[in-house]
């Protein structure tokens, strides 16, 4: 009887005529990591509800009367508002100034904070403002300006103090990211944004203490509902952590 030499995938196999031995496997290709997009190009934007007061009363409307109906939510009327403005000697917005409506024995009725844009909005009915007639902003310093509200006092509310508004010193920031499959693109751009937009607000605003937190959330039925991961100061290590999340499901 003959033999026969049959080559496989480079090896030299004895075999006897006429059989030929199996090809070995193949080795599972090891995938290419998907480089993170360049930094710098994010695109973002946002929207403001108070802007348009009438759309978000419809907005609220509709969920609370149709969509949450029955589930004993607070009714909000949108339209019916007291906007109040903040601003320093220049006319700067004063954020993070503290404003009370006080009745007329000073007793507060309701507390509210500015934001960036030194604004804060009440409403009267839910929050119970009948008895309203002064209006009180302190500033981060402890300067206090008041107003006397009238039955002839119309439109925005406007305080402004004597002094120059304070620029922050800290700043939590925190990130609520959808991580469902797709958000894959937009959770890849934040992970390699977030340095650069941490360095932008430091080149901003000077010597600014910034802590960094992450909450990431999907459906039911997913891996999980929410993870969360507290405030940290060590950016490094969290835009680690942020690296580390995934958009699946």
């Amino acid at each position: 009887m003959r033999s026969e030499s049959v080559v496989v995938t480079g090896s030299s196999i004895s075999e006897p005529s006429g059989v030929i031995a199996p090809p070995e496997p193949m080795p599972t290709p090891t995938p290419t990591p998907t480089p993170l997009p360049q930094a710098g190009t994010l695109t973002a934007g946002d929207y403001d509800d108070t802007l348009n007061p009438e759309l978000y009363k419809t907005y609220l409307d509709k969920v609370l009367q149709e969509e949450l109906s029955g589930k004993e939510l607070p009714f909000v009327d949108a339209a019916n508002r007291i906007e109040v403005n903040v601003t320093d000697r220049l006319g700067k917005p004063a954020a993070f100034a503290t404003v009370v409506m006080s009745d007329a024995d000073g007793n507060a009725l309701a507390t509210a904070t500015t934001g960036a844009k030194g604004k804060v909005f009440f409403y009267p009915a839910y929050d119970d403002l009948d008895d309203a007639v002064v209006v009180t902003a302190t500033d981060l310093e402890g300067e206090t300006e008041r107003l006397r509200i009238t039955d002839e006092t119309t439109g925005p509310l406007m305080l402004s103090f004597d002094g120059d508004v304070s620029a922050p010193t800290k700043l939590d920031l925190l990130l609520t990211i959808d991580a469902t499959g797709s958000m894959s693109d937009e959770m890849r751009y934040l992970q390699s944004e977030f340095l650069s937009i941490t360095a932008g607000l430091e080149d901003t605003l000077g010597e600014i203490d910034i802590r960094a937190g992450l909450i990431v959330y999907r459906d039911r039925g997913d891996d999980y509902v929410v993870r969360d991961f507290d405030f940290t100061s060590d950016l490094e290590a969290f835009s680690a952590t942020l690296g580390e999340q995934r958009a699946d499901g």
